[in-house]
C-alpha cells in the first residue's frame, strides 16, 4: 500500500505526526483569529438543552433558537464535543462524537466517559479529570460500541463562566481522520470557543432571569392591592400575594385548593363566569364588583380587573385577579342610598312644596310645588328663572331677601308673597327659606305653602316682619 507524501509513514510515532500536523496548520491560525473575532459578536442564543450538575442536582437548561450559529457550528465541526461533570458523567455530546463510538447520541448522553474508554487509557483520563489550571491534552484510546479501538486526542478544560465552576469542557479528535492532513488543533480551539461561549450566554440569562424574578416577587407582594394568578378554565388559583390573602381571609394553601369560585358569593358566581366567558372572547380586560365569603361567614365586597396572562403553547390559559376592598365604602355608599331614598319620598310626598335655587333658577322641585303652580310636572320646573313664578310685584322683594340668604346676611327668612301659575292666575304662599350649600355652591332651600283656601287676616300677614 502507498502513501503520499503528506501522509505519516507507517509506524510513525504518534508524536512526531502530532508535531507534522501542528506545523501544517500554522497558516490557519491567522483565519482562526477572525474566526474568533466573529464568535463574540454572536451572542444572542443559544442551542436547544444542557444537562446541568448543579448543588440542588442536575437540571435539564432550555435554551432557545436552535438555529443559532454556536449550535450550527458545534455540531457540524468533525470533532467531538462535550461537557462532563467533575467525575466524568457526560452531560452533553454532539452527534458526531456519537458517530465516532458507532452508537446512538442517548446512550452516551448520562454516561461515564470512562465506560467509553479502553482500559490502558483509565489512568490517563482520570489524570485529565483532575482539577487544573489550563487546558489538559493527551492521545487515549476509545472503545468503539463495536469493539473497534478509536486513537484520539483529548482537550480537557474546566468551564469557568461563574465562580462556580464545576463543569468540564472537552474535544475529542479522532486521529485516524487526520492521518490525511487537516486542522485538527484549529478545529478543537474553535470548538471550546463555540461551547463555553453557548453555556457563557445560558449563565447570564440564568442570572438576568433570577433577578427579574426577584424584582416581579417584591412587586408581587408589595402592590397595595390583593393580585392572584387563576386558571382561567378550573378556577385553580396558582398564586396569591399576602393582600389578597388577608382580603380573602385564606392562606395560601387554602385558596389553591379551593379555587375562585368555592370562596365566592353563591349570588356571584354568574357573574364571575360571564367575565372568565368575555376574556376567552378577547376582551383585554374585565372589571366588576363582586363578594367573597371568609370563613367564618362574613362577606367581603371587593372591586375586581381580570386581564388575560401570556401563556405557551399546550399550557392553561391563566388570568391575573386584582381586588381591592370596598366594603366600607359599598356599607356607606348603601346607606347614603337609603338615606337618599328615605328623604325623597319624604319630600315627594310631602304637603308642602319644596324647591332648591341656585343661580337664580330652580334646580329641585317636588311634586306638590308643581301642583301649586299648576304645571304639570315638577321638571317643568327645573331650570326656570325663580322670578317667572313670582307675581311682578313682590320681584324686588323676593331679590333682596335672595341675596341676603346668599350673602349670609340672614340665613333663614320666612314671608308671604304671590306666586303666579303656569295659566297666569296668582297664588298667596308661605314661604321659608335656608342658605345651604348645593353641588359646592350656596343656594337655597325651601318650603312653600299654599294660603289660597286658609287665608284670613291673620294668615296673611304671617311672617311680614323681615
Amino acid at each position: 500500500m502507498q502513501h503520499s507524501a503528506d501522509e505519516p509513514a507507517p509506524g510513525t510515532n504518534p508524536e512526531t505526526a502530532l508535531e507534522q500536523l501542528r506545523r501544517e496548520n500554522e497558516t490557519l491560525r491567522a483565519e482562526l483569529d477572525a474566526a474568533e473575532q466573529t464568535l463574540q459578536s454572536i451572542k444572542s442564543g443559544s442551542i436547544d438543552a444542557l444537562l446541568v450538575a448543579g448543588p440542588a442536582g442536575e437540571r435539564l437548561l432550555a435554551l432557545q433558537d436552535v438555529d443559532h450559529p454556536y449550535r450550527q457550528l458545534i455540531e457540524n465541526l468533525s470533532e467531538g464535543v462535550l461537557t462532563l461533570t467533575m467525575d466524568g458523567v457526560v452531560l452533553y455530546a454532539n452527534h458526531r462524537f456519537a458517530d465516532m463510538l458507532k452508537t446512538s447520541l442517548e446512550l452516551v448522553i448520562g454516561s461515564l466517559f470512562g465506560s467509553w474508554t479502553a482500559s490502558d487509557g483509565l489512568g490517563t483520563l482520570e489524570h485529565l479529570l483532575r482539577p487544573h489550571a489550563g487546558t489538559q491534552r493527551e492521545q487515549i484510546t476509545l472503545t468503539a460500541r463495536d469493539g473497534s479501538r478509536l486513537p484520539v486526542v483529548v482537550s480537557v478544560t474546566e468551564l469557568r463562566v461563574d465562580r462556580s465552576g464545576g463543569m468540564l469542557g472537552m474535544v475529542v479528535i479522532d486521529l485516524r481522520a487526520h492521518e490525511h492532513g487537516g486542522a485538527p488543533f484549529a478545529d478543537e480551539r474553535l470548538a471550546r470557543m463555540a461551547l463555553l461561549s453557548v453555556i457563557e450566554d445560558q449563565h447570564r440569562a440564568e442570572a438576568t432571569l433570577r433577578e427579574s424574578e426577584r424584582r416581579f416577587r417584591t412587586i408581587f407582594e408589595q402592590v397595595p392591592v390583593g393580585v392572584a394568578v387563576v386558571d382561567s378554565d378550573s378556577g385553580k388559583i396558582y398564586e396569591a400575594n399576602e393582600k389578597f390573602r388577608r382580603i380573602t381571609g385564606r392562606t395560601r394553601e387554602q385558596l389553591s385548593a379551593l379555587g375562585w369560585q368555592r370562596i365566592t358569593h353563591l349570588e356571584d358566581i354568574a357573574a364571575g363566569e360571564e367575565a372568565m366567558a368575555r376574556l376567552r372572547d378577547g376582551e383585554a380586560a374585565v372589571s366588576q364588583c363582586k363578594r367573597y365569603v371568609r370563613p367564618d361567614g362574613s362577606e367581603v365586597t371587593v372591586h375586581l380587573t381580570i386581564a388575560p396572562l401570556i401563556h405557551e403553547a399546550g399550557e392553561s390559559p391563566r388570568h391575573l385577579g386584582m381586588i381591592e376592598d370596598i366594603t366600607e365604602a359599598e356599607r356607606t355608599r348603601r346607606a347614603l342610598a337609603e338615606s337618599e331614598s328615605l328623604f325623597r319620598g319624604i319630600v315627594e310626598q310631602s304637603i308642602a312644596g319644596v324647591y332648591i335655587v341656585q343661580d337664580n333658577e330652580f334646580k329641585y322641585a317636588n311634586p306638590r310645588l308643581a301642583e301649586i303652580l299648576r304645571y304639570d310636572t315638577p321638571e317643568e320646573l327645573v331650570g326656570r328663572p325663580v322670578l317667572s313664578v313670582i307675581a311682578e310685584p313682590d320681584h324686588p322683594r323676593v331679590e333682596t331677601n335672595m341675596q341676603r340668604r346668599l350673602s349670609g346676611e340672614q340665613p333663614r327668612i320666612s314671608y308671604t308673597l304671590r306666586g303666579l301659575r303656569k295659566d297666569g292666575t296668582t297664588v298667596h304662599v308661605a314661604l321659608h327659606g335656608s342658605r345651604i350649600m348645593y353641588c359646592g355652591a350656596p343656594a337655597v332651600v325651601g318650603l312653600v305653602l299654599d294660603l289660597s283656601e286658609t287665608m284670613d287676616a291673620g294668615a296673611r300677614s304671617w311672617g311680614q316682619g323681615e
